[in-house]
């Protein structure tokens, strides 16, 4: 298999040269709203720092980072608020919550175009942080939690008699090859351990492009790409 076709670069975004702050090291699980809650900070703050301008530009989703990318972390700007003397006053740093969306797509195949999505309600049981949510899916099969603390990177999901692990932020971006993998693991076109590149993953792709009315080449041409990126969307 050919390399993908995006003349973008790749792999992880390179360490810059901004003092006024610290470079860190980034992991699998990582995003930039987890990274500002551990350092009492708003993700815009590190989001739209001008020493992150490039991985901005690369990674589009301040939720989809590459484990290896090095982002900086600015130093904590000095506020001032006026106030009364001997009285006690309390500041707090409000971090945005965040929404999860999953969608429920029972198949014993693939999911492709034309797979259906289920019309009726299923119930369920999610254990996300220190909350245990009881329910019923939505239309589709979307299950929605709100006020998601952005440090939160796992959940349990229990529904149809299956256990799921969710991992929250643990998918690679979209333009790398180990996205690429991902992607199609979600939509269960590869299970198990498949190499990035090989004939597992052609055989992959040629199945996926099958299913979706596509060029059965094997390859990861720009039609298979939007595709995949399309079937991975709520």
């Amino acid at each position: 298999m050919s390399p993908l076709i995006n003349s973008r670069p790749k792999g992880p975004v390179q360490k810059g040269t901004a003092t006024d702050g610290k470079w860190h090291h980034t992991h699998q699980g990582e995003t930039i709203g987890s990274l500002a809650k551990k350092n009492g900070l708003l993700p815009e703050a590190i989001w739209n720092h001008s020493a992150n301008g490039d991985l901005k530009n690369r990674r589009k989703n301040p939720n989809l980072l590459l484990p290896g990318d090095w982002v900086f972390i600015p130093d904590k700007r000095v506020k001032e608020e006026s106030g009364g003397t001997e009285t006690k006053h309390r500041f707090k740093l409000k971090i945005p919550l965040q929404t999860l969306v999953l969608q429920i797509i029972p198949s014993t195949l693939p999911v492709h175009a034309n797979t259906r999505k289920p019309q009726r309600p299923i119930a369920y049981t999610l254990s996300i942080g220190n909350r245990t949510i009881e329910g019923e899916t939505e239309s589709e099969g979307i299950i929605r939690v709100e006020k998601v603390p952005p440090d939160v990177n796992r959940a349990i999901l229990n529904i149809m008699g299956r256990t799921i692990q969710i991992l929250i932020g643990h998918l690679d971006p979209e333009d790398e090859d180990s996205g690429l993998k991902g992607r199609l693991q979600n939509l269960g076109y590869i299970r198990g351990e498949t190499e990035i590149s090989g004939p597992q993953m052609e055989a992959a792709l040629r199945t996926f492009q099958k299913l979706n009315h596509l060029r059965a080449t094997g390859e990861p041409d720009t039609d298979t790409l939007s595709k995949i990126k399309d079937l991975n969307q709520i």
